[in-house]
């Protein structure tokens, strides 16, 4: 480990420097972090969120980025609480999915290289995370041909 910065409540920043280790040792701590702490894929879409309560207004907001797991929102984290439940609409694949989604964590002060916002879980059947998924994973197919 070659930094730690405490973020806010129990979220940390954690950078491991494992240059000079052996590929085999790498190779472990990527296959951990993988099957645990998804990667992250940069997405800048626009989406919209809405309440649970009937009637509530969509807000706007714009995923940052996303994994299997959850993603983060360019949104007033003012509106939201910490576990708060709430309703998510955003394209995939030119098909609008709504999943309800959970506040996990949320920025109120720039944090790195995080705009004003809220991470969240994705909470819904898992017919709407496998459509998640899929679009994750033609991401991940772009980002491979690019490389």
């Amino acid at each position: 480990i070659s930094d730690v910065k405490i973020l806010s409540g129990d979220r940390a920043y954690i950078q491991f420097d494992f240059r000079k280790e052996p590929w085999n040792k790498r190779k472990n701590l990527y296959i951990f972090l993988k099957r645990y702490y998804f990667p992250r894929y940069t997405l800048n879409q626009n989406a919209f969120a809405r309440k649970m309560k009937e009637g509530s207004p969509a807000l706007s907001a714009k995923i940052v980025n996303i994994s299997n797991n959850g993603a983060f929102l360019e949104i007033d984290p003012e509106k939201f609480i910490n576990k708060e439940i709430f309703l998510l609409s955003f394209d995939v694949d030119s098909e609008i999915i709504t999943t309800p989604v959970k506040v996990e964590w949320k920025n109120n002060g720039k944090l790195f290289d995080k705009p004003n916002g809220i991470g969240i879980q994705f909470i819904g059947k898992n017919r709407i995370k496998n459509k998640i998924r899929q679009f994750i994973k033609k991401i991940e197919e772009q980002n491979e041909i690019q490389r």
